[in-house]
This record gives C-alpha cells, structure tokens and sequence, in this order.
C-alpha cells in the first residue's frame, strides 16, 4: 500500500515526533521508500513504491507532492509543478481531477489542500483536535502523532458490521473520518474544512433516448474515458474470466492498445481458460500467476491489513493478496475491468431495484447490501453495552440520510449509494493495496462518463443487458467465448443472460453439462476449478490460520460484545464452517476475524481501550 500522512502543528516537538514515528511504521510495514518534507507548521510523509508515479514541488514558500495520475479537464496528465500553477492556493481554485491519485498542497502563510480523486477510491482519513490537524491514508499513520490515541468508536464499528463498509465517512475511531468523496480537506484563513470540489449533477435532457441512441450514447463515452486514461507501453491488463475484464479489452484492443495480459489462478481453473482464450482471439500476450497465499504467511499478512485498513472494506478482499505480491504486476500501470459490472453493467442501479414495485428504495438497497453484513437483529444480540436499539438505529439513519437526495431521482440515489460504498470500500482497498506495485488506471471512474450514466434511463443497464449488448455487438468473438461464473455454469454470456432464447430441451442440457461438470471436478478430479470458491473458503489452511491468529484478539472484543454471540458468528479455528456461500454469508466473519487481528496487532490495544471504557 502506498501511503502518505500529513500533519499541521505549530509545536515543533509534536511534529517531530509524528514524522519519526510514522516513517518508523511505514519501515516496519513494507518494503517502500519513505521520504519526508517540512514547510512551516507542516510537516508530510509519504512511502512509495520503486515504480509508483510520483511528482514532487518543493521551494522556500510551497510544497505539493502528487501521487499517482490527475488528469486535467483539456487531457493533461499533470505534474506537481503544474498542479501548483494551475490551482494555486493563493487564488483559491478548488482542485479536482479524473485517475486515482493523492494530492497535498500547502505554503508558507499556513494554507493547504488535502485532496484524492473525486470518487475517494484512494483513502484519506483526517482528524482535527483544537489548532493540530492529521489526515493520511491510514488512520495507522494518525496514531503517530502523541496527542492521537486510536481508540475504537463503538459506533462506527456498528455501522461497519452492519454494512460491511463506512456508514457517513465514520471510521473505526473516535474522532477519525473518512474524507468525504468529492471533497478536498483545506485551510484558509485559519480554519479547517472539507470544501465540495465535485458533486454528479441531475440532468434530464438525455432522459428519453431510444435504445439505439442510449447505446451509441454509452459506446461513445466509454471508448472516450478509456483512450483520455489510456495505458502507456509501460502498462498490463488485469484479465480475469468474466465480463468485465473482456469488455475492457475489446475497447482497449479497438483503440489499439496492446497490454500484457495477467490472469491469477491455475491453468485448470474456469478463470484462467476463459482468460486464455480472450487473450488468444485478440493476440495478446498473457501470463498465469498460480501464487496463492500460504498458511505460514497468511497471519502477518492479515494484520497488516487489519493495522493499516482497519476495517474499511469489512475485512474483504484479503483473500486476493496474491496480486499485491512485488513480483505480481511486471508494469508501472494496469487496466482491469473493475467498476464495469456497477456503472456498465447497472449493478449499482440493480442493488436497490425492486421489480415488483418497478421503482428503487433505500430499504431494498439495504437488504441487499446486508447480505455482506450482520443483521439489525444478529448486531442488537452482540452488542454488550448501551441502548443497542438506539445504536443501531443511529447507523441506519445516518445511513439512510447520507443516501438520499431531494434533488435527484431514487434511482440516482440507488446509482451514487452503491458507487460510494461497496465499490468504494471493497475494491478501492483492494486497489490501495496493488498500488505499491502497479498503478491502477480508472477509466470506469472519468467524471464524464458516470454524469453521463448518470443521467441515462436506468432501464436498459439492469441486469448486465447494455453491457452484454455492447460486447455482443462490438465483439461478437468474445461473447461467445464461456464466462467464469463462479459456478459449474461454464458458458458464453447469451446462454448465461437470455435463456429465452433456447427451447425447454436446451435449457436442459446447459442444466445437464453444469452438473456433469460439477461431477467430474468434485468428484473425479477432486479439484475446486472455481478460484473464487477456493480463495474465499474459511476451511482452507490460509484461512484457518488467519482464523488461529486472530484468537488472541477475541477477548478484546469481550469489552463490546457478548462473548456467547461472538462465538457463534466467529467460532474458533477448528470449527468447520459451512460454506454454501462462501462470498457473502462469510462476510461478517471476516469483518470480525478482522477486528480481532486489529486488536492483536496493536500492542497498546488493551490498556488504552480497557482505560477508555472506564472512563
């Protein structure tokens, strides 16, 4: 993970201190460079890696470090110097940019700008205490200064439990929030605040287009994001076995663009086949990465994660550390298809849909996220302390209130809610985490485009159908190429998306070739082919032993939850787990597991938090 921390404190010696303990963290953590800068009252860390872009303006009245990539609304990829000139803090301008980056601008007469890209994929956790303000990217780096002791906010641990992300920016700390999206963190004039830089606009001019325009429409607009964030020859593709990633290299392949290809996985998995194909009917080169997570490392490398995300992804994702290894990405950038299958594919629009009702609403919306999260009931049962009606009813109406919007429709509130939370939380940790590696590049994510989804009729985007269009149309090789469905469905997209189009006795040999192929590969081979079955299996040795390590966290928890309903949610680690569903069902045992190690992995854990509760 590449990180930075910043600190404005007109006490030298706290300043001091918060820089020495932080690079001392970042050393312990990761094999990065650290490096560090001072200006006036502030003082910035910031730990990259050997290829990561980065872009530095130091002189005796200014400091601005970029990074990552910011593109200008005229297409220029900027630079520090160019940020600086562009959006002076003198002036005022406020700064917002397309690609994925962290931003941090101050100068001599005590003003700065703390800002990442408009969607707040890249983390930035901020906490003000009278005249001292932090904000980095893990409230890890926050705990370095001496006048800030992380201490767990029961409330924010609740609305992560309960969504399996943030609820309205609260962290897993007191006092610690997570800088809202569309939003830079500024001084001027003596006081701190976050100032709105981007916000998506309702615009109904393109509400009623026809199908055929809507499509062509949405063809444009994305062949325009992915050609202004086109990769450089420095760059791969993340190729996976679904749609997503095939689609994003149909239109990288039309634009002429030919990227190293990287799937993970085995050579026999349903990935891996269906990726090696792609990569063959568009002649790109690709590579099998068969690494995956052993026992012996899996329990450092989950603290680590429990340390430095502390929980902001629900605890997901560890289980793809395999693409965060050094070796993993060969180039400075990577393509992916990831945030197609939400804004293309109307995923995001589909979570809070209910088609009885043909209309959207924040209580669909909620139980379908909680699917990944406890239960208002399961959450009500754990807690040990307090009015826990009153507590989790406080997270769900901040929840509800941060989704809704008076000035937009429901389905935009549907469409903008889903984007800014498991997107946000799950595959933006994920991508922090890549970053040390190899940077990612966000097409999906051009301002442009999303105004553009935005504003469209949500209709034709539900279940995947204008993405499976576009792919059926534009690249008819590979729609019938099969799709990893993390099933024993192993098929092209039209079998799996219209089976109206095949007879009754049709259908019945799709269904007759799944379960002959789940025969032979359960059974005969005795080989899990699914990768993302096997990845997230809590019985396997990598998760029993996470499982083991965070053990000696579990008494910790005791302070804030029943130790009877802690222990069913989260049994020990020689308890079998079913696992019919091993993605969403295991996702608040995961968040726990995370929990613990956080503890765990935080030596001073249990006397400040025994002392704060006593409090």
């Amino acid at each position: 993970m590449v990180h930075f921390a910043f600190v404005f404190d007109a006490n030298p010696s706290s300043r001091r201190q918060f820089v020495v303990e932080t690079e001392r963290r970042l050393h312990d953590c990761s094999e990065l460079t650290v490096h560090s800068a001072e200006l006036g009252d502030m003082s910035l860390v910031w730990a990259v890696g050997q290829r990561t872009p980065t872009s530095l303006l130091q002189t005796a009245d200014q400091l601005t470090l970029l990074i990552g990539y910011a593109i200008d609304d005229d297409g220029t990829w900027l630079t520090a110097a160019q940020l600086s000139e562009r959006y002076s803090l003198a002036c005022g301008r406020p700064f917002v940019a397309d690609g994925y980056y962290a931003a941090i601008r101050s100068d001599a007469q005590g003003r700065f700008s703390v800002g990442v890209d408009p969607w707040g994929m890249f983390p930035c956790y901020w906490r003000a205490d009278g005249n001292v303000l932090l904000a980095g990217s893990s409230a890890e780096a926050l705990g370095s200064h001496p006048g800030c002791k992380l201490t767990v906010d029961l409330l924010g641990l609740s609305g992560i439990l309960l969504s399996n992300g943030l609820v309205a920016h609260r962290s897993l700390f007191e006092n610690v929030a997570r800088l809202q999206t569309g939003c830079n963190l500024e001084r001027f004039g003596g006081s701190v605040a976050e100032r709105r830089v981007f916000a998506l606009v309702r615009d109904d001019r393109q509400r009623d287009l026809s199908g055929e325009e809507l499509s062509r429409v949405v063809d444009h607009e994305f062949q325009r994001a992915v050609a202004r964030h086109a990769p450089s020859d420095d760059a791969s593709l993340l190729l996976s076995g679904g749609m997503d990633s095939r689609l994003m290299a149909g239109y990288l392949h039309a634009l002429d663009f030919r990227p190293r290809a990287i799937c993970f996985g085995r050579p026999y998995d349903f990935e891996c086949r269906a990726a090696l194909r792609v990569s063959e009917a568009l002649d790109l080169s690709i590579e099998l990465d068969s690494h995956e997570i052993a026992a012996d490392e899996a329990g450092e490398q989950a603290i680590r994660l429990a340390r430095w995300q502390h929980l902001s992804g629900g605890f997901g994702e560890f289980e793809k550390w395999t693409a965060t290894r050094a070796d993993a990405l060969p180039a400075r950038f990577f393509c992916s298809g990831y945030f197609v299958d939400d804004l293309l594919g109307g995923l995001s629009l589909r979570t809070g849909y209910e088609a009885a009702a043909g209309d959207w609403s924040f209580a669909t919306f909620r139980s379908r996220t909680g699917r990944w999260a406890l239960s208002v009931e399961e959450m009500e049962a754990l807690l040990l302390h307090g009015d826990k009606r009153e507590m989790t009813a406080a997270v769900l109406d901040a929840w509800k209130s941060d989704y809704e919007r008076e000035d937009w429709e429901p389905h935009q509130c549907c469409f903008a809610g889903k984007l800014a939370s498991r997107p946000r939380y799950h595959i933006g940790s994920h991508l922090h985490r890549m970053s040390s590696v190899s940077w990612p590049l966000t097409p999906t994510l051009d301002r442009r485009f999303v105004q553009t989804l935005f504003n469209l009729d949500p209709h034709p985007f539900l279940y995947r159908s204008l993405e499976l269009e576009l792919l059926t149309q534009k690249f008819p090789k590979l729609a019938q190429i099969p799709f990893d469905t993390n099933s024993f469905q192993f098929v092209p997209s039209y079998v799996k998306q219209s089976r109206r189009r095949f007879s009754r006795q049709q259908s019945a040999v799709h269904w007759v070739e799944k379960n002959v192929r789940r025969f032979y590969w359960k059974q005969w081979r005795r080989q899990e082919p699914r990768r993302y079955h096997r990845l997230f299996d809590m019985n396997s040795t990598a998760w029993r032993a996470v499982r083991r390590r965070a053990e000696l966290g579990r008494e910790m928890l005791h302070q804030f939850f029943s130790p009877s309903h802690l222990k069913t949610l989260a049994p020990g680690p020689d308890t079998t787990l079913p696992m019919r569903d091993p993605f969403a069902n295991a996702a608040p045992l995961r968040t726990l597991l995370g929990a613990m190690l956080w503890f765990e992995g935080d030596p001073s854990a249990s006397e400040r938090h025994l002392s704060a509760l006593s409090a």
